[in-house]
């Protein structure tokens, strides 16, 4: 069978063909012919027995009174084998047939084809008596066009409703996707009800299920278009309902082309819509689509709220140590703002807010027809700067003036000694003792600042000793000084000892003087010392070397009070002589010298002396 081919017009089911052939023998033409696919036995010719080989030879002949046939195809088949006769024969034209053997029993089959629409469908029926002498002469066979079932039987459904239901109907064949039923894979036959549903084109046709008793075909009959009535698909919003922070322009659109689409804000008053609809404030739209043969689409709507976007805060929270200039904006054109410290007492405020103390920002954006803002929040901690101590820590051997200040305007000062016990202090402290100070500065509002520690160690400065060390002929009076005032000072010889002892010492033997000055809530002076070194002058004789007429009485003396002197008159014999003279009876010298305790010993002095008195005589 020659495949399926759409027709060439719905109305071309009435025109005749003929087909000759010429041989020996009966033949009888029964059965139909069908389209490709379709489930009726194809339409034979039956040949009756022939005496030896019987050419045969045949032609198709055109009738110029109806629409024009592709090709002929006949063909014959005995015991199962086929042989062709004729194929794809056109029109106008001899064909040599292949011959029949002799004694056999055929039969053979003829098909007309129809070219439509780039389709080829079976439209030919093969009719004749049914008997046909052949001998010797020619035999014409009509090949008749048999018309399919006609469109009466379909349901009236130019304007059908959505949900109609199409009843079952014989030899019905349907397809949903706009091809032709007739020669579509897709169709199917209606074997139980169809309900019809919204929007769509049915394309139908119907068909002979089988071969009727009176040799009619399974054909098609023209193809209907049945267009559901339904409700004009509903327009699509360019823009989803939900929650925008700019205004909008909202494009509607059909999926059916040429719909009208019509969109209203309260859905009472209607307007064309062109190129779309400005939604500058929450609102809602509604929109409807109509479209010439349907009815008019139900209402849909999108909602809009338009929300002002949050406000930026050019300052985020922290802590500062200045005053905040707190700059707001928005995304959201056309916004005013207002402000709240706590977020329940609300005030109009400007796009910068001043902050002078530590508190909480809240802030909104508003904005007429939209949405308030979400509300942004902010924490800001003023905090003063730590104080700066014009005196770091460090030792100093007098007193401290030291002034705080700060880069946070009018605070106030608090000192403390150990961070524990706090009062109010001016900018300058007065350091008068060892020990730390503890600054902080408040200022109302503001959170206080950080705490700063400078240790100070006062410490008395090392004495200055009038007389310094050396070896002198006399006690010294040494005068002590300190460059601290106040201090009291403490001696020692061996710097093990100590006492007090006023500003000057007397220094009346030889040694170390240790000296340490010291003050109360101050770190004592360093140590300072000197050595003394006491050495007697040499006495004095009260009668000087010389030669004299007679014996004298010399008395030697010394300026270092408490001094013992001790004289020889050989330089070896010393004797005592602190408080007797000495006489010298005879010329000769005479040795002095100075001893005290704590002292080193004086020089030894001489003095030579000559009496020059005559010897006495007996």
């Amino acid at each position: 069978m020659i495949g399926a081919a759409m027709t060439k017009g719905m109305d071309a089911m009435k025109f005749w063909k003929t087909f000759a052939l010429r041989g020996a023998g009966m033949l009888a033409l029964v059965g139909g012919l069908q389209a490709c696919g379709e489930q009726a036995p194809a339409p034979e010719v039956v040949l009756g027995t022939y005496n030896g080989s019987v050419p045969l030879q045949g032609s198709v002949v055109m009738d110029s009174t109806v629409p024009e046939v592709d090709s002929v195809l006949a063909t014959m088949r005995s015991g199962g084998k086929k042989k062709v006769l004729l194929q794809e024969s056109g029109f106008g034209r001899p064909v040599k047939l292949d011959s029949v053997d002799n004694g056999a029993s055929y039969t053979a089959s003829v098909v007309g084809f129809e070219n439509s629409a780039g389709v080829r469908v079976a439209r030919w029926w093969a009719f004749a008596t049914d008997t046909a002498d052949y001998s010797g002469k020619t035999q014409t066979v009509l090949l008749r066009a048999v018309g399919g079932p006609g469109l009466d039987a379909l349901p009236k459904l130019d304007s059908t409703k959505v949900g109609v239901v199409v009843p079952a109907v014989k030899g019905l064949w349907i397809t949903m996707d706009s091809t032709d039923p007739r020669a579509s894979k897709s169709a199917k036959p209606v074997a139980a009800p169809l309900t019809l549903t919204k929007g769509q084109l049915y394309r139908v046709a119907l068909r002979s299920d089988s071969v009727a008793s009176t040799g009619q075909p399974a054909l098609w009959s023209n193809q209907a278009t049945w267009i559901i009535r339904g409700n004009t698909p509903v327009p699509n919003f360019s823009v989803a309902s939900g929650s925008h922070s700019k205004a909008l322009h909202v494009r509607l659109t059909d999926s059916l082309p040429g719909a009208t689409i019509l969109w209203s804000r309260d859905s009472l008053t209607w307007s064309v819509f062109k190129d779309s609809v400005p939604v500058d404030s929450s609102s809602r739209i509604f929109a409807r689509a109509v479209l010439k043969g349907m009815d008019t689409s139900r209402i849909v709507s999108a909602s809009y709220e338009l929300k002002v976007s949050a406000p930026r805060l050019s300052v985020a929270s922290g802590t500062y140590s200045s005053a905040q200039t707190v700059v707001l904006s928005d995304s959201t054109a056309g916004v005013t703002y207002r402000c709240s410290a706590d977020s329940s007492a609300w005030e109009a405020c400007q796009d910068s807010v001043v902050l002078s103390v530590s508190s909480k920002l809240f802030v909104q954006a508003t904005r007429a027809g939209w949405t308030s803002s979400p509300v942004v929040q902010a924490s800001y901690r003023l905090q003063s700067k730590a104080p700066r101590l014009s005196v770091a820590s460090g030792t100093y051997d007098r007193a401290q003036s030291v002034v705080l200040s700060d880069s946070t305007l009018g605070v106030a000062y608090s000192c403390s000694p150990d961070s524990v016990v706090w009062a109010a202090c001016g900018d300058t402290v007065a350091v008068t003792a060892s020990g730390s100070l503890f600054v902080k500065a408040s200022k109302a509002g503001w959170d206080t600042s950080a705490v700063v520690r400078a240790k100070y160690e006062l410490k008395v400065g090392a004495p200055v000793l009038s007389v310094p060390s050396g070896t002198y002929a006399g006690a010294q009076s040494v005068v002590l000084s300190d460059s601290t005032p106040g201090v009291a000072y403490s001696c020692s010889s061996d710097s093990v000892v100590w006492a007090a002892c006023s500003d000057t010492v007397a220094v009346t033997a030889s040694g170390t003087l240790f000296v340490q000055a010291s003050k109360v809530g101050w770190t004592s002076s360093a140590v300072v010392k000197a050595s003394y070194a006491f050495k007697l002058a040499a006495p004095v004789f009260s009668v000087p070397a010389g030669t004299y007429p007679e014996a004298q009485t010399v008395r030697v003396s010394s300026a270092a009070a408490g001094a013992k002197l001790e004289c020889s008159l050989d330089g070896t014999t010393w004797t005592d002589c602190t408080d007797a003279p000495v006489a010298i009876l005879a010329t000769g010298t005479l040795q002095a010298r100075a001893a005290k305790a704590g002292w080193t010993s004086s020089d030894v002095i001489s003095a030579a002396y000559v009496i020059e008195t005559a010897p006495v005589t007996p």
